[in-house]
């Protein structure tokens, strides 16, 4: 069970973290709905993960073809808030996964989350801001 991953959306996010993650030897599981979406990852000769294309809101993809049982983290990145919470909320009390990591778009959405210990929040629009602050906080 150590050292394997499920990515669910491989949009920039979840590409780019597919990629490093094979690049480290993890057994890397990435799942998206459209075939299209794999062309993110790196050639096949540097990306050694499994491309799933499928439906990760059905429970039988993700236990059949994407392995959530076999992971010890998941990253949730796909482009719907509402879809991302169900499954960082699934993946914890259904799978008890101990790591997941789950994008949102709206970070007034993170109260949904409350009392899910094992999922910690990416929100590209917040860190938009704070890495902006940083940069203009040395002008006068």
């Amino acid at each position: 069970m150590a050292n394997r991953v499920l990515i669910i959306g491989c949009g920039k996010l979840g590409s780019a973290l597919a990629n490093r993650y094979a690049e480290e030897k993890y057994n890397v599981y990435v799942v998206d709905q459209f075939s299209g979406a794999f062309e993110r990852l790196n050639d096949s000769d540097q990306f050694s993960g499994e491309k799933i294309i499928g439906d990760a809101s059905d429970v039988d993809t993700l236990e059949n073809k994407c392995h959530i049982k076999e992971v010890d983290r998941v990253i949730i990145a796909t482009g719907d808030d509402c879809l991302n919470l169900f499954l960082a909320q699934l993946s914890e009390v259904r799978y008890r996964i101990k790591h997941i990591y789950v994008r949102l778009d709206n970070s007034d959405m993170a109260p949904l989350l409350f009392g899910y210990n094992s999922v910690q929040t990416i929100y590209p629009f917040n860190l938009s801001v704070e890495k902006y602050n940083e940069l203009v906080g040395g002008e006068d």
